[in-house]
């Protein structure tokens, strides 16, 4: 399922299904199992932005729509837009399955987490 972020007032679409969740992870050193408990001690900057841009990318792959933005642009665009961080972090909780007493599955993470980012 896709969603969408907003950046300025435009919609952009951002995704967290396998082929997103597997190059992030893969771009971050991390295992599946290193999901459980993601965010708890909140995240560092640089796995935040990661995070953005692959759910970003992978929005506009399975829209089919072309993507041309580099790490670095999706960086400017949360320069310009600093609740992007948060959108993305609320679509990535929403599409994670759901564990007892845990976020998942419409369960966002305390704001608390997005602000120690």
């Amino acid at each position: 399922m896709t969603s969408e972020v907003k950046i300025n007032g435009k919609a952009l679409p951002c995704s967290f299904g396998m082929a997103a969740l597997s190059a992030f992870l893969e771009s971050e050193g991390m295992k599946l199992s290193d999901l459980d408990g993601f965010g708890e001690n909140g995240l560092s900057l640089k796995t935040a932005l990661n995070l953005v841009y692959h759910g970003i990318k992978d929005g506009h792959r399975r829209e089919k729509k072309p993507f041309d933005l580099s790490y670095e642009d999706v960086c400017d665009l949360v320069d310009e837009e600093q609740t992007l961080i948060q959108q993305c972090i609320d679509v990535f909780v929403k599409s994670m399955p759901q564990s007892e007493g845990k976020p998942g599955n419409g369960q966002v993470l305390p704001k608390e987490t997005a602000a120690e980012i």
